[in-house]
């Protein structure tokens, strides 16, 4: 029993599964998209740490030339042992000359560090105090260097603390005639004695500048920050500049986690929508920050997603049709295969209806033919026998028709088995081939057999190659001349892999065009009802399904009007011992009527 489909079922089936296979699909792309979205953020957070590693390396590398050119300056004054005041008020116009980048450049001595305060005491001068202390101050205003002293050196942090500290110092940076400068200094010693201070005041905007001409995405905005947290440089938003963070509400909660980090870090902060990328400046204690517009740095993940999105949707709908179509060919497959049962059902029945009274013929025939050798001399008996060979050759040919049939419907629909053994391949076609030579000889032809090899043991069905051969060779009668040659022959083929079996006549042979429709089921060479041979059609069908069924294969080589001959390669193989026990207990052959006499049932003269 099958099951029956109706369309509303179908729908119904197709609907529910597909539901099923839409919630089941929704969470596999729902993981596979969280997946790909977490591995394209992990691949954005790189390329942004990356960025703003490099930014951050390259202000700390200009940091450090300062802090070289600086340690510089010291170095000129502890070599000279301070020297003459004018030559080093020389050395500090050469050397803001010569790096014009930098607001000025400055030596503060510590009080009659030099020996020649007392001279200056008292004196006017734009490189000394009126106590002739040496602070001379040389720096840019407008387009000219100008100097004057140094103030309040007593207090300043930029002199105070390499004085305590003997380190070099960079001040946090502060507003200078509306510019955001920053001082770097520098202690002068001199055989280990604090003897004042070399200094470079640092203008900030070229840090400025420098952001400002980033873009590694259309929406970065670039903010360079002071260890006390104060904006002193930024991509684009000018007003911004000197505020502490503290005092910049738009960004104070997003940015305060991250700038006292010692870290690289991104963030993607869903307050501001933005993408915010953080790394720490080694020298001074700065920071720099980048922020991305979320929907720029994601546009490419979001636009994949959505195509993966369209892509599940329509895979849904795909798999919801072919659903529906395997259930529409399922249908086909349950008609189709109780279309095979009841056809093998059927010519079973036919052939139990046609085998009863064909076994009632052969009977009355037998009755007959003790009937005529008891009465040889009678003056019937000529014309009986006569009358009985024509019913005897066409019941077998009835017989044979019908077998056909069966078999043939059986093998289409896999019902049909082999009894299959371990048996000398050549043995059974010589034997075969021997046996049907006195029908051969009366029908004037010639029969040879030929072998290079005696013995050859390989899994088969004897039954089954005899009734391959008988056809054959019936084939060959029909279709040769008296005179003509029928030749077998059984060899091994050069791989030494498969048997040969070769069935060649010198008869009319089969034209090109019809070659290749000799093997199908009910295909004959002629179709015409004056034909000179008779036959159904599906011997050679039969024939090439039987081979087949030995994993062989079967061709046809012939030349119109001179030969025709049929090969088939079986391959050598044996059963296992308990196999071939198996297959050997269901074999059930039946040999009560002669097989040759039924395989030529379609060659009329063979009772003349």
């Amino acid at each position: 029993m099958g099951i029956n489909f109706n369309k509303s079922l179908k729908n119904s089936i197709t609907l529910k599964i597909g539901v099923a296979i839409v919630v089941l699909l929704a969470v596999i792309f729902t993981l596979v998209v969280i997946d790909f979205r977490q591995a394209q953020t992990h691949e954005i957070n790189k390329e942004m740490k990356k960025i703003i590693l490099d930014v951050s390396h390259q202000i700390n590398a200009q940091n450090q030339r300062t802090i070289d050119l600086v340690e510089t300056l010291a170095y000129y004054q502890e070599i000279g042992n301070f020297g003459e005041r004018k030559e080093s008020l020389h050395y500090l116009y050469k050397f803001l000359n010569n790096h014009s980048d930098f607001a000025g450049v400055y030596f503060g001595y510590e009080p009659n560090a030099d020996g020649q305060d007392s001279k200056y005491a008292g004196t006017s001068g734009k490189d000394h105090n009126s106590n002739g202390q040496f602070l001379p101050y040389v720096h840019w205003s407008e387009s000219e260097i100008k100097i004057e002293p140094l103030v309040n050196v007593s207090i300043n942090e930029y002199y105070q603390a390499p004085k305590k500290t003997g380190k070099t110092v960079i001040t946090e940076p502060h507003n200078y005639e509306g510019e955001m400068i920053t001082e770097t200094t520098h202690p002068i010693e001199i055989n280990g004695e604090f003897m004042g201070i070399a200094g470079i005041d640092r203008r900030l905007t070229k840090f400025r500048k420098m952001l400002k001409g980033l873009k590694p995405f259309e929406t970065a905005r670039f903010y360079l920050l002071s260890k006390e947290n104060r904006v002193i440089g930024t991509s684009d938003e000018n007003k911004l500049l000197a505020k502490y963070l503290n005092q910049i509400d738009k960004y104070e909660e997003a940015f305060m986690p991250l700038v006292g980090s010692n870290q690289v870090k991104v963030v993607h902060n869903k307050q501001l929508d933005k993408v915010i990328a953080y790394a720490p400046i080694e020298i001074a204690d700065w920071k720099v920050l980048m922020t991305v517009d979320q929907s720029e740095i994601m546009s490419a993940v979001n636009e994949t997603t959505s195509k993966m999105v369209i892509l599940g949707i329509i895979g849904v709908f795909i798999i919801c049709g072919l659903l529906y179509w395997l259930i529409d060919r399922y249908e086909l497959l349950k008609e189709k295969l109780e279309y095979n049962r009841l056809q093998v059902q059927f010519f079973a029945n036919l052939s139990h209806e046609l085998k009863t009274p064909l076994n009632l013929i052969f009977s009355t025939l037998q009755l007959l033919d003790l009937y005529q050798k008891n009465n040889f001399e009678s003056k019937t008996y000529q014309k009986l026998s006569e009358y009985t060979g024509t019913i005897k050759q066409n019941s077998y040919r009835l017989l044979r028709l019908v077998n056909n049939l069966v078999d043939i419907t059986k093998i289409n629909s896999n019902s049909f088995n082999l009894n299959l053994k371990n048996d000398n391949i050549v043995k059974i076609v010589r034997e075969i081939t021997y046996s049907v030579n006195n029908y051969i000889e009366n029908e004037d032809r010639i029969l040879e057999f030929n072998s290079n090899i005696e013995k050859k043991i390989i899994a088969c069905d004897p039954f089954s190659i005899e009734r391959i051969i008988l056809n054959l060779l019936s084939n060959a009668i029909k279709f040769t001349e008296p005179g003509d040659k029928i030749s077998v022959n059984v060899s091994e083929t050069d791989e030494q892999e498969m048997i040969l079996i070769s069935v060649k006549d010198t008869g009319i042979g089969i034209p090109n065009k019809k070659q290749n429709i000799i093997f199908e089921r009910f295909g004959q060479v002629d179709k015409s009802f004056t034909r000179n041979n008779e036959g159904s059609g599906i011997g050679l069908a039969i024939v090439k399904l039987l081979v087949e069924l030995h994993n062989g294969e079967i061709t046809v080589n012939s030349t119109y009007g001179e030969f025709t001959e049929f090969n088939i390669k079986l391959p050598i193989r044996r059963l296992q011992e308990q196999e071939e026990s198996e297959l050997s207990q269901k074999a059930n052959m039946n040999h009560g009527i002669n097989r040759i006499e039924i395989e030529f049932s379609d060659i009329y003269n063979l009772q003349e």
